[in-house]
């Protein structure tokens, strides 16, 4: 299992990697994509610059041409006016008058014009003011014309008038040469203007490989339009591949901290599994410990879990044979301290303990009163000569008159007998030691040995000693059972609360929870690594 799960977490960290690898990649394409495109956004910004210097070049070049439509102009009117000064001259005053007025006028605009231009020098004003001064010159010439038709009548009767001031307007017409030499100069300085202004067209054209003679400023404009249409298309793309990886980005994260409130979960799921497990095996090893204490032959076994017929079934046997041999030693022990009690303190043997005691208080009340035994010591019998005994342990002897008085009180306490008793006289006594019946009796063993005075007294002893041992015996049993049974029940307990299948079922769950904590894990750290990386590779263009 640990191997199939192992292949398993490889398996996932390859195609992770892999996976990985490949977005690496992408991003890599991305980013070079990018840097492409923002060069290509840079080259269409020079192009654009490019194409609106060209413009501006296309106009300066209609500028100049309007210019040099107006220098024409001015120098027909150059002409215009000498042959008006000559006309003036030959019309003498009036004509030169209403020349020197009208072009007083005129040198006025265009002195405001050239200031204007001068302050200005925009290209675009330029032509529109210079397309007003055209349809303005052309305008006034039309209405000179007119008017020197209507007052060439006129001038004749002004020419003796005019003469006189024919001086005058000889130096006021010095003043408006030199105005017009300052005309030319200022038309001189903004030749060279626009001839700077289309050197740095040529050089900018030349910084941008452009060839304004094989392609017009429409075409290139079309061409970069259609650029910068790519451009912002391929920047919308990026923008949007932005926004879904931003996205992801949000949902991994989102993902990750869903993987990380699992993998609590999962962590205290599996604490709480295994504390359930140690809890099981803790008690597990204490019953075993205890049951290997019990017994040696407990040490071999390896699991509870797998012996618990078994185990059962052997303690409950072994508790009943304790139980078996308590009983028989407490039942020895009862005889044992019942001959202890009966006989321990009496210093010859007589069956019956009861009788016995009181004989002792009626000897003072009787000329004769002994047991069996103490008349078979009195007469001196040898005991081993005797064929038939079984009737002395139990036998008192009085004398003849007397004995139906001793029978009398036998009877009394007839209820408290253990054995019956034989009441014989002194004379049936003897009588007896001469002639011995022929009776079939089977007597207890010790009633045969312990006639002999020294004989009891070591029977007395070893039946002390042997009850004492018996007593331990018992007392050891008991104890040893009490430990059976104790065990027992904490196995009983143990089995109530712990099956085998509960253990092997706690024993999976830790292991599938493992593997998933595992699985979880190596999911959170390729989640985390790829979050690193987007958050580090997220493209902002433009």
């Amino acid at each position: 299992m640990y191997e199939n799960e192992k292949r398993t977490g490889k398996a996932y960290s390859l195609f992770y990697q892999k996976r990985l690898e490949q977005v690496e990649l992408t991003m890599k394409s991305i980013e070079a994509e990018v840097h492409q495109l923002e060069k290509l956004l840079i080259a269409h910004e020079k192009k654009q610059r490019s194409f609106q210097i060209a413009v501006a070049k296309e106009k300066l070049a209609h500028k100049q041409e309007q210019l040099d439509q107006v220098k024409e102009s001015l120098d027909r009117e150059k002409e215009k006016r000498a042959e008006a000064e000559r006309m003036y001259q030959s019309i003498r005053l009036a004509l030169h008058k209403k020349d020197r007025d009208n072009g007083n006028d005129q040198l006025t605009v265009l002195k405001l014009q050239i200031d204007r231009l001068d302050q200005e020098l925009d290209v675009d004003d330029l032509k529109g003011q210079l397309e007003r001064n055209e349809r303005e010159i052309r305008g006034y010439f039309i209405t000179l014309k007119e008017q020197f038709d209507k007052e060439a009548n006129e001038l004749e009767h002004e020419r003796r008038t005019q003469e006189n001031l024919l001086n005058t307007e000889k130096d006021q017409l010095e003043k408006e040469t030199k105005l017009w030499l300052e005309l030319d100069k200022s038309c001189g300085i903004l030749e060279s203007r626009l001839d700077d202004w289309q050197d740095q067209l040529a050089k900018l054209a030349d910084k941008l490989n452009l060839d304004l003679e094989k392609e017009t400023i429409h075409d290139v404009q079309k061409r970069w339009s259609l650029e910068a249409q790519t451009l912002d298309e391929s920047i919308t793309k990026l923008k949007t591949s932005n926004k879904k990886l931003d996205q992801e980005a949000i949902e991994k994260t989102r993902e990750r901290e869903a993987l990380q409130a699992k993998l609590v979960t999962v962590g205290s799921d599996l604490t709480r599994v295994e504390s359930i497990k140690e809890q099981m095996e803790a008690q597990h090893d204490e019953v075993k410990g205890q049951l290997r204490f019990l017994d040696r032959r407990f040490e071999l076994i390896a699991s509870l879990f797998t012996q618990q017929e078994t185990l059962l079934g052997q303690m409950s046997d072994q508790m009943k044979q304790l139980a078996d041999k308590k009983e028989q030693l407490l039942k020895r022990e009862r005889v044992a301290y019942r001959f202890v009690d009966d006989y321990q303190e009496i210093p010859t043997f007589f069956a019956d303990r009861i009788i016995y005691d009181a004989m002792q208080n009626w000897k003072n009340q009787f000329h004769y009163l002994a047991t069996g035994v103490e008349f078979l010591k009195h007469t001196g019998v040898e005991l081993h000569s005797m064929q038939n005994q079984h009737y002395w342990p139990i036998s008192l002897i009085t004398t003849t008159e007397e004995k139906s008085h001793l029978i009398e009180r036998i009877n009394k306490l007839q209820a408290e007998m253990q054995f019956p008793i034989i009441v014989l006289s002194n004379d049936e006594a003897h009588a007896l030691l001469e002639q011995t019946p022929h009776w079939d009796t089977i007597q207890p063993k010790h009633w045969e040995r312990n006639l002999n005075a020294e004989v009891f007294q070591q029977w007395k002893e070893q039946l002390l000693a042997q009850a004492t041992l018996i007593k331990e015996e018992r007392i050891e049993a008991e104890a040893t059972l009490e430990k059976w049974k104790t065990v027992y029940n904490q196995l009983k307990v143990f089995y109530d609360q712990h099956t085998l299948a509960d253990y092997q079922e706690v024993v999976q769950e830790i292991q599938e929870l493992k593997k998933a904590k595992e699985q979880e894990e190596e999911k959170k750290s390729v989640i985390k690594y790829t979050v690193a990386r987007d958050s580090r590779k997220t493209l902002k263009p433009g």
